[in-house]
C-alpha cells in the first residue's frame, strides 16, 4: 500500500456514516501505522477535541482580542489612557473549536467607568475592532454567537 491510497481513504472519512466513522478511522490509522510511527491519543466520548485544545484556542482568541483592542486604542488617541479588559470568544467549545471569530473588549477609564465597548476579531488584525454599537449595524453582527467553521484551526496569534 502506498501513502496516496492512505490519503485518499482518509479524505473519505467524512462521507462515512456516523456509526462506522470510528471503525473506519481505526482501520485507516492501522494502515498508516504500518507505514509510519504514529503516536495518537484519542479521547473517550463523542468529541475528538480535548480540554487542553479548547483552552489553548480560548487563550489565543483572548490574546488576539487584546492585540486588536490595543491597536484600536492607539488608532483613536482619545482612548489612549483607558485600560483594556478583554474577553474571550464564548463560542469556543468542544463542538466549535475556533468559535465565531469575535470577542468583546471594554475600554475602562482610569478612575473607573466604561468608556467604550468593543467587538474585536479573534482572527484578523486588518478587521481589528469596532465599537459595539457600530458592530451591531454591520454584516459581522450576524456572525456573533454562530460557530464559524471557516476559521483556521488552530487560531494563529496576531502580530504586526
Amino acid at each position: 500500500m502506498n501513502t496516496q491510497w492512505c490519503k485518499s481513504m482518509l479524505k473519505k472519512l467524512p462521507e462515512v456514516e456516523e456509526k462506522k466513522r470510528n471503525k473506519f478511522a481505526a482501520i485507516a490509522l492501522a494502515v498508516l501505522g504500518s507505514l509510519f510511527s504514529i503516536n495518537l491519543v484519542i479521547p473517550d466520548g463523542d468529541d475528538l477535541t480535548t480540554n487542553e485544545i479548547v483552552e489553548s484556542q480560548r487563550a489565543t482568541a483572548k490574546a488576539n482580542v487584546l492585540f486588536n483592542a490595543r491597536n484600536f486604542q492607539h488608532t483613536f488617541q482619545h482612548y489612549n489612557k483607558t485600560n483594556i479588559v478583554s474577553e474571550l470568544d464564548y463560542s469556543i467549545n468542544e463542538k466549535c473549536i475556533s468559535g465565531d471569530g469575535w470577542g468583546g473588549a471594554t475600554l475602562v477609564k482610569p478612575n473607573g467607568g466604561t468608556m467604550a465597548r468593543l467587538m474585536c476579531s479573534t482572527t484578523s488584525a486588518s478587521i481589528g475592532c469596532l465599537v459595539k454599537s457600530e458592530f451591531d449595524k454591520v454584516k459581522y453582527a450576524i456572525q456573533e454567537g454562530v460557530c464559524n467553521l471557516k476559521l483556521s484551526t488552530p487560531l494563529v496569534p496576531l502580530t504586526n
